[in-house]
């Protein structure tokens, strides 16, 4: 595939850094040992590292070179992947490893710049997603979202109990591509906590989240009553249901957080969002009431939202 910005033999040399040096040197918690000479990834348990290639049973999919990784799993396009992986050599020259990985994150995070506006975030949110402006000013003055300078993404972050940044993901304005900030740790993930409720409404994404919250306000309700948790992505079951592990996000969430008693999952209607709701029943459906209400014919509830105001649209013509 050509591209005006990079030539052939550029894009050729990019396509060298393999996925296992990619994840080492940029995402390493994501990096779990599984084998002698055999890792996972932290978010899709079914997606193998072995032999200098990743392959990702559960989606048929696989290839050795990072940029493949970003593609297929990272949902980046080929452009946006090699951008992506010329800036990581370039901020931080890679580290080759053989057969070395941490599971902890033991990096320096590090947000990334924020823009002198947040237009185009304002925009994407508003306009192309249909979030609500208040809840939009609200998550914005709590220092929870805000536009990256150089690549004008919207971030979201989240923060420890002491009110400290430990988690960032960042989302295209004008692409479909996200992506973990370096060295976040998924535990403090993008969430709204009320000491008060013993409710927790758990989503995938930031989006989904903000978009339910904007659902409620549309019907006139309190859309900060209760906890609120993103899980930042969900992971297939694996071998077997009594092998798989709570989401990190949630898990932590539940430890510092003793007086949630209900769990409402809104989840994605597809087979990713359906395992990581068997998953979280079996591991937590003794200890908690726990409510399926995510979509049942949309694929999650940003798009719920977003069909509730086209057919607002169609109705007012």
């Amino acid at each position: 595939m050509s591209n005006k910005f990079y030539t052939d033999e550029e894009a050729q040399e990019l396509q060298k850094l393999d996925v296992f040096t990619y994840l080492y040197n940029y995402e390493p918690s994501e990096l779990v040992k599984s084998g002698k000479k055999e890792y996972r990834t932290a978010t899709h348990s079914s997606l193998v590292i072995s032999n200098g290639k990743w392959i990702w049973f559960s989606q048929g999919k696989g290839g050795v070179s990072a940029i493949s990784y970003l593609m297929d799993v990272k949902g980046m396009n080929y452009y946006e992947a090699v951008k992506y992986v010329d800036k990581c050599i370039r901020d931080s020259p890679p580290v080759y490893h053989v057969n070395k990985c941490s599971k902890t994150n033991n990096g320096i995070f590090k947000l990334p710049p924020v823009s002198k506006d947040n237009k185009k975030m304002m925009y994407y949110l508003k306009n192309k997603r249909k979030i609500d402006k208040e809840v939009i000013q609200f998550y914005y003055q709590k220092g929870m979202i805000y536009e990256c300078s150089y690549d004008h993404s919207v971030v979201f972050v989240g923060y420890d109990e002491k009110g400290i940044e430990r988690y960032a993901s960042k989302r295209a304005t004008d692409g479909d591509w996200k992506i973990d900030v370096f060295n976040s740790n998924k535990e403090y993930s993008f969430q709204l906590v009320n000491k008060e409720s013993d409710v927790l409404n758990i989503f995938e994404s930031a989006i989904d989240l903000m978009s339910f919250q904007t659902l409620e306000k549309l019907h006139k309700r309190n859309w900060k009553k209760n906890n609120y948790l993103s899980l930042s992505g969900v992971t297939a079951i694996g071998n077997s249901i009594e092998e798989s592990e709570l989401p990190i996000a949630l898990g932590k969430f539940l430890e510092i957080n003793p007086q949630i008693k209900v769990l409402n999952l809104y989840l994605d209607n597809d087979k990713a969002g359906k395992n990581s709701i068997a998953k979280i029943n079996y591991l937590l459906g003794k200890s908690y009431q726990i409510y399926d209400k995510g979509p049942k014919k949309m694929k999650d509830v940003n798009e719920v939202l977003i069909r509730k105001f086209k057919q607002k649209e169609e109705y007012s013509r």
